[in-house]
């Protein structure tokens, strides 16, 4: 069984349900002037006539996979989980008598220390700024009182800051400053929790 990451805020959105939809960059990047084909599911892009086949995503339709986090314990005792730990209104005594627990490392969590499982039940590729506003809202966020269709139907929230920049303020969180302005090419996964797999495997 696969693995997928999310930082703590995005885990916390699905678990609220409010996060439904993630996208991932498509690796290796397809050219710039790529014009990118669909034929029933397969993509492909062309270039002056000639075909090329993208990477093939890597989380198909109908597949559950695990959501890895930081997390500690032990199978006879059980898990406790980092982005809850970090919650708890732990008081300025509390804090200075804990031992300090030492995490493992997402990225080794096996499936079988998960708590939260996704099936993916959608795939496409598109670009990064071809993200819509219902998309958005898919991606966690939430709109704010004062949402409102401005002049040629644009979205904006009072104050001025669009969706969009919401989005582009989230994507270049995990990506690094300026990612988003490139518009790379995405793999736009959606998904809906399910109940953890009676064995799930390492």
């Amino acid at each position: 069984m696969k693995g997928i990451l999310f930082t703590a805020d995005n885990h916390k959105a699905i678990r609220e349900g409010r996060k439904t939809v993630t996208r991932r960059v498509i690796k290796p990047q397809p050219p710039d002037d790529a014009r990118l084909i669909n034929a029933c599911g397969i993509y492909s892009f062309e270039i002056d006539g000639e075909f090329e086949p993208l990477p093939k995503p890597r989380y198909q339709v109908g597949e559950v996979v695990y959501i890895k986090e930081a997390w500690a314990g032990n199978r006879g005792q059980g898990w406790i989980y980092k982005s809850d730990y970090d919650l708890l209104p732990w008081s300025e005594d509390d804090k200075q008598r804990r031992t300090p627990i030492k995490w493992r490392s997402p990225l080794f969590m096996p499936a079988w220390a998960a708590r939260d499982f996704l099936q993916i039940t959608d795939v496409r590729a598109e670009r990064l700024q071809e993200i819509s506003y219902f998309d958005i809202k898919k991606e966690g966020w939430q709109p704010e009182m004062g949402l409102a269709p401005r002049s040629g139907g644009e979205i904006i929230i009072e104050g001025g800051l669009r969706p969009q920049d919401w989005y582009e303020n989230l994507w270049d969180s995990i990506n690094g400053e300026g990612d988003y302005a490139l518009n790379k090419w995405a793999w736009r996964y959606e998904f809906k929790r399910v109940a953890k797999p009676v064995s799930p495997l390492v």
